[in-house]
C-alpha cells in the first residue's frame, strides 16, 4: 500500500485539484501504521481530508480515543464547501463494537441495532459494520438543508455504502437512504468498505462504491473525480473503471 499510495501522491501533485480525499481503512488494526503512511498521504499538496473506516479503530482500547486526533479531526463527520458545492462527511463507526468502549452508551447502542437487525435477517448484520446515531442523522439533514438555501449541490462520503444492498453497507442503511431521497440536490454517495468496489443508481443519486487499493499485489486502485453542471467524470485509475454519471 505505502508503494502505491506513493504512486497516487505523485498523480495528484501533477494536477490542480481542489481536495483529496481517502475513504477510511488508512491503516489496518496497528496504530503505528499511522505514522508509516500518514506522511505518505500528507505529501499531497491539495487540501487533504479523511474518513473514519473500521480497520482505523481497530487498535488497543486505549488508542481508540486518539485515531481522531491523529487524523487532524474534531470529530468524526463534517462538512465543507469548495466551487459552489457542498460536500458532507459521515461517520459511520458512529455506533459500532469496536469504536468506542463497553461502558459507553454509544456501545449499549450499536448492540441493541445490531440484535435488531439480526432478528430482521438483514445482511449487513456484521459486526465489522456500524450505524449513524440519531443525533448524526439530525446533523446529516440540517447539513443537507443548509447546502439546499446556500444553491449547493450535495457529495456525501461514508466509509461504508448504503446501496445497493448487501453484508457491507450501513446498519441503518434504509434510515440513511430515506434522508438523501428528501433532498434532490443530493448527487453522489462515495464510499468504500466493500473493497471489489460497486455501483447503483437509485432515485436521481449515485451510489459509487470505490475499490480498495489495498487487494491486489501490483495493480492499484483511486480516481480522479471532476464535477460539472449536468454529469460527474470519473477518471479511473488501475482497477478502478472510468464512469460518466449525468446529473438528473
Amino acid at each position: 500500500a505505502p508503494a502505491k499510495l506513493s504512486e497516487a501522491v505523485r498523480d495528484f501533485n501533477g494536477r490542480s485539484l481542489d481536495f483529496v480525499i481517502q475513504l477510511g481503512d488508512l491503516i489496518d488494526g496497528d496504530f503505528q501504521s499511522f505514522h508509516k503512511i500518514l506522511p505518505i498521504y500528507q505529501q499531497i499538496q491539495a487540501p487533504t481530508y479523511h474518513v473514519l473506516g473500521n480497520h482505523d479503530f481497530w487498535v488497543d482500547v486505549e488508542k481508540r480515543k486518539d485515531v481522531v486526533r491523529i487524523l487532524g479531526l474534531e470529530q468524526g463527520y463534517y462538512d465543507f464547501s469548495k466551487r459552489g458545492w457542498r460536500f458532507i462527511v459521515l461517520d459511520g463507526n458512529d455506533l459500532s463494537l469496536y469504536a468506542s468502549g463497553k461502558e459507553e452508551f454509544r456501545y449499549v447502542q450499536a448492540e441493541t441495532m445490531l440484535s435488531d437487525i439480526e432478528q430482521r435477517g438483514l445482511p449487513q448484520a456484521q459486526g465489522w459494520n456500524g450505524g449513524i446515531s440519531d443525533a448524526q442523522l439530525e446533523w446529516l439533514r440540517d447539513r443537507l438543508a443548509d447546502a439546499l438555501r446556500a444553491g449547493q449541490r450535495a457529495i456525501v462520503f461514508c466509509h461504508f455504502p448504503v446501496y445497493p444492498t448487501d453484508r457491507h453497507i450501513l446498519w441503518n442503511a434504509d434510515t440513511v437512504l430515506a434522508i438523501l431521497e428528501e433532498f434532490p440536490h443530493v448527487v453522489a454517495y462515495i464510499s468504500g468498505h466493500n473493497h471489489a468496489g460497486n455501483y447503483a443508481q437509485k432515485e436521481g443519486v449515485h451510489y459509487l462504491n470505490l475499490k480498495g487499493m489495498v487487494d491486489t499485489p501490483d495493480r492499484n486502485a483511486y480516481a480522479i473525480i471532476e464535477v460539472y453542471p449536468d454529469y460527474v467524470k470519473v477518471i479511473g485509475k488501475g482497477r478502478e473503471p472510468e464512469r460518466f454519471l449525468p446529473l438528473y
